[in-house]
């Protein structure tokens, strides 16, 4: 059974400090994207490309705090028939996710102020996906969440999970020791919290925690809630990736793949991402996909958190050589006209091998061969694979140039394919899935309506 006072300090926290503490009004001119949360690369990754989302598909989130997740898939889901349910212990974080929600005139989610360790009991039926991003890793007893999670998902459906890294957060850890030593037998949140100011002020250069640019980037956005959630929760543990393995092993969880944030998961994952000898890693890539994860996590030693996809049922991703699939940019890269941009950029190309670059992203080299410009010429996330080769085939043919094989074709986009999926650049969906609405389609018209009013008034 869990604690009801562990729970009562978790609770107090957020109802003082919610986090993140984001302004609800700003969702009248921004939609707040989680990375974990695109239905493009659930899609891809949990449900082989081919979930319209549209058959009573329902999502819970739990422990969704002030609602990112929560809103975001629901904007997502806005003409589906689809539910999103939002579970919180924080009265005062339900609130802000509510009111973002209504600035947004969403009616599809439903609002739940409890604890997630409830959720077996709370008669809520079954889940196609449940996220729960953030959260576990601050219960005393992470497992027994996950166990109460895994009964309300469905055999066939996934989740998406976040929790901390534990080589990345060394300075973390240091910080909160220290602050558990100055604020030993006081539990007063203010008090606290002003002490921690105060260490924070008085910090060296040369700290552990000093040169963690991201937390101190995080502490500057969040303020107080920043600092609090950070160096002063009261419940807070991380994972290695064995241990991840061996936390998802009771409940039969097996995991899918970990999820890119600004295109580094699957990247930072990877032991060819830093073993240059060619020997070496031929090793390395015999060890099994745990084994080669936790080489690739000890060798970065900056992974900070382990967001990724799990399910009870797994099923391989979609695959290129599928005619039916359609390739498309995943919407962590996707800009307005994406797809004209970027084969714009690659028929510039005169070199041998095109280098598309993202700031903050591995960069993604592609062999230029005989019919890659032809490939991303035709590349529009709307046509499949199989249209793709028969419009360069039936062009080919008018120009009266040499017509390439149908296989030729295929294997070219295969390679295209295999380099720019290495960091989630380019996904697929089946033909039969409707296109996902664009950023600007799912923003556009609340930014309009709120404009309009302004302007009336």
């Amino acid at each position: 059974m869990h604690n009801s006072d562990d729970i009562k300090s978790v609770r107090d926290q957020y109802e003082t400090l919610p986090y993140p503490p984001l302004e609800p009004e700003s969702e009248k001119k921004v939609l707040t994207r989680t990375y974990t949360d695109a239905l493009d690369i659930i899609n891809h990754y949990c449900f082989e490309g081919r979930e319209n989302f549209n058959d009573n598909f329902r999502v819970l989130v739990a422990g969704g705090g002030t609602g990112s997740a929560t809103v975001y898939l629901a904007e997502q889901l806005r003409y589906k028939n689809a539910e999103v349910v939002h579970i919180d212990i924080s009265e005062a974080s339900i609130a802000l996710a509510r009111r973002r929600a209504e600035i947004r005139g969403l009616d599809n989610i439903i609002w739940i102020n409890d604890s997630l360790l409830n959720i077996p009991k709370l008669s809520l039926g079954q889940f196609d996906l449940i996220n729960s991003v953030g959260v576990l890793h601050h219960l005393v007893n992470p497992s027994q969440g996950l166990a109460a999670l895994t009964t309300v998902l469905k055999r066939t459906g996934a989740m998406t999970l976040m929790v901390y890294a534990t080589y990345g957060r060394n300075g973390v850890y240091q910080m909160q020791e220290l602050m558990r030593h100055i604020n030993a037998g006081d539990e007063d949140i203010q008090s606290k919290l002003g002490r921690c100011k105060a260490v924070l002020a008085g910090l060296g250069e040369d700290h552990w925690f000093s040169g963690t640019q991201k937390y101190i980037n995080d502490i500057k956005r969040y303020a107080d809630a920043g600092i609090y959630d950070l160096l002063l929760h009261a419940q807070d543990r991380s994972y290695t990736v064995p241990e991840l393995y061996e936390w998802l092993d009771p409940c039969h969880l097996k995991l899918l793949s970990f999820i890119a944030q600004n295109g580094q998961a699957r990247h930072i994952y990877s032991p060819e991402a830093y073993v240059k000898d060619k020997q070496l890693l031929a090793e390395i890539i015999k060890l099994n996909d745990k084994e080669q994860q936790a080489v690739a996590e000890l060798h970065n030693g900056h992974i900070t958190k382990h967001a990724f996809f799990t399910a009870l049922t797994p099923r391989p991703e979609p695959r290129p050589t599928d005619l039916d699939n359609v390739p498309i940019y995943s919407s962590q890269y996707f800009t307005n006209n994406v797809y004209e941009t970027t084969a714009q950029a690659v028929e510039k190309i005169s070199d041998s091998y095109i280098h598309l670059n993202r700031t903050g992203c591995p960069t993604v080299t592609v062999k230029l061969n005989q019919y890659t410009k032809d490939i991303f010429r035709h590349l529009d996330g709307k046509r499949t694979i199989g249209e793709l080769i028969n419009l360069i085939i039936a062009e080919k043919i008018r120009l009266g140039a040499i017509v390439p094989k149908a296989d030729e074709l295929l294997q070219e986009f295969t390679a295209i394919y295999r380099e720019m999926h290495y960091c989630d650049r380019l996904i697929l969906r089946h033909k039969s899935v409707d296109p996902y609405r664009s950023e600007a389609e799912m923003q556009d018209p609340i930014t309009a309506k709120y404009v309009h009013e302004n302007a009336s008034t």
